[in-house]
This record gives C-alpha cells, sequence and structure tokens, in this order.
C-alpha cells in the first residue's frame, strides 16, 4: 500500500520544485513536459485505474503522477523509459517468482516499488546518456 502522506506531497513538490528549478539560469529539464508528463503518466495509470480497479490500486496513479513529473523534466524519451523499465522489471519479477511456483492463481503484485525501480533506471541511463 502507498500511504497519501508520501505520494500526494510526492507530486505537489515534484511539480513545484521542478518548476521552480526552471527559473535557475541554465537548468537541465523544460517544465512544460514535466506537466505533461504528470498528466500523460497520471492519466495512464487512471485508465487502468478505471478499467481494472482490482488490479490497479490508486496509490499507484498518485505515485504516477510524481513519477511522470520527474522523467517528464528530462523529457518524454525517460517517461517512455522509466514507464516500460518498471512494467519490465515487474513482470521479470512476477516470472521468477511464478517459476520458483510462490506465486498463487490471482494474486496481486503491488507495482509501486516496480514503478520506482523504472523511474530509477530511466535516470540513471539518461544521465549516462548526457
Amino acid at each position: 500500500r502507498l500511504p497519501d502522506p508520501l505520494t500526494l506531497p510526492f507530486a505537489g513538490l515534484a511539480l513545484t520544485l521542478l518548476g521552480g528549478a526552471a527559473f535557475v539560469p541554465e537548468h537541465a529539464g523544460e517544465w512544460r513536459t514535466t506537466a505533461y508528463g504528470a498528466l500523460a503518466l497520471g492519466g495512464f495509470y487512471f485508465l487502468f485505474f478505471l478499467i481494472r480497479p482490482v488490479a490497479l490500486g490508486f496509490g499507484d496513479v498518485k505515485l504516477a503522477v510524481g513519477l511522470g513529473a520527474v522523467l517528464g523534466w528530462y523529457g518524454w524519451g525517460a517517461l517512455y523509459l522509466g514507464t516500460f523499465a518498471g512494467a519490465l522489471i515487474g513482470s521479470a519479477y512476477t516470472l521468477v517468482v511464478a517459476v520458483r511456483g510462490r506465486a498463487v492463481r490471482g494474486q496481486l503484485v503491488a507495482l509501486g516499488p516496480f514503478m520506482i525501480a523504472g523511474a530509477y533506471v530511466a535516470l540513471l541511463l539518461e544521465a549516462y546518456a548526457a
């Protein structure tokens, strides 16, 4: 479970601090893609939440807003890479658990840690590419 005292301030602080960083000379990111990234990733996860609320919690949606803001600061490539890497890491974990026989059919998997790991991988790869 992703608690509201962590996900909601993260989203607000990410947008506020990156908005302030946009006024710093020679900043590395773009605030417009920050806002669009937060809306895009948050909307993407919200759509999945509406389609199947049993498989995706609303905490994941709130986390996606903050992660979309942070990844959007570095551009659309970082946003796509972070989203894909999180899904890939989560799928690999689920596959390993299933192969080892520890998974139960219909068991739900928490997406939050994988979303954060995917965002971290994307930020590292974007920093390396720069």
